[in-house]
């Protein structure tokens, strides 16, 4: 950021200028910490204030977005037919990856192998022998399936990130018409946030053999033209040098502002709502026993 940034960002840092958000999960604010003194050396925790909030970057685990996930894991053909073909990986991950859980949540779990495996490697441990004839391309391929399975269709998406897009959105009108001093936004979450919103925004694929990482992010930056205000969206992945341009469900890379309201409005949501509408979506569909019990029959 410093460096893309440097003619922007002020000097020293100035808590009107960033707004600081995070997970209530450690790990989450300390990244968060970690990222500020990289910009700001010499910063001190009493100069800044994070605001911890689970409700928007923890969306993700809401019941309608699980309970989604679970009615596709029964009546998506496509993914009967991966998880048939991959039947036998899936054992050998069941033996040596302790991979002891219900078929639905198999293909979850096996993104927490590949999550842990890419961990040790990037961190010059020795994996363990049997790892080597799964990981990392059987391994990689099953992680990238469930990064796509994450954010699949409309409820999903509103679900996952529209709490977060709503406040994106809130922030970029403040700019576009001079009512906040707040410049930067910055949040600290999850790979599946990642995810979800590379989905939303119909992205995911272009990135063949990526998988959310720690370290990736998302930048959104509203830059303005004759009077007009755009939207520019890049990806960052973890130890490439470049940013990857992206654009917003078909929308050109320089998105008008009123056009990137209008394509997202579809999921966008009010975090204050989410609970009614995880309580109309869900009395809606399956239960999860009901759910579990389909799978095993399928299998």
């Amino acid at each position: 950021m410093r460096r893309r940034y440097h003619d922007f960002i002020p000097e020293n840092y100035s808590a009107g200028f960033f707004k600081l958000n995070s997970d209530t999960n450690k790990r989450n604010i300390e990244s968060m910490q970690k990222y500020l003194q990289g910009l700001y050396p010499s910063i001190t925790e009493s100069q800044y204030d994070i605001n911890i909030d689970s409700s928007i970057l923890k969306a993700f685990i809401s019941p309608t977005f699980i309970l989604q996930y679970l009615k596709l894991t029964v009546t998506s053909a496509k993914f009967r037919s991966f998880m048939k073909e991959h039947k036998k990986l899936f054992k050998y991950l069941l033996e040596y990856g302790k991979l002891d859980v219900p078929i639905p949540e198999r293909l979850a779990h096996s993104y927490v192998v590949y999550d842990v495996l890419t961990t040790e490697k990037r961190n010059n441990l020795t994996l363990p022998e049997w790892t080597k004839s799964v990981f990392p391309e059987n391994v990689t391929e099953l992680a990238r399936a469930f990064g796509k399975t994450m954010g699949y269709n409309r409820k999903m998406q509103k679900a996952s990130v529209g709490p977060f897009l709503n406040v994106l959105v809130d922030h970029f009108d403040k700019i576009s018409n001079q009512s906040t001093e707040e410049r930067i936004l910055l949040f600290s979450g999850h790979d599946i946030n990642l995810m979800c919103l590379l989905n939303t925004f119909d992205v995911f694929d272009q990135f063949e053999y990526d998988v959310p990482a720690f370290a990736n992010s998302i930048i959104f930056e509203m830059r303005e033209k004759d009077g007009k205000h755009f939207i520019n969206g890049y990806y960052r992945i973890l130890d490439h040098p470049d940013l990857y341009p992206i654009t917003f469900k078909g929308c050109a890379f320089d998105c008008d502002y009123r056009e990137f309201k209008e394509r997202l409005a579809v999921v966008r949501m009010n975090y204050k709502l989410l609970n009614r509408y995880n309580l109309d979506v869900t009395t809606e569909t399956f239960s999860k026993t009901s759910l579990y019990q389909s799978l095993e029959r399928l299998f």
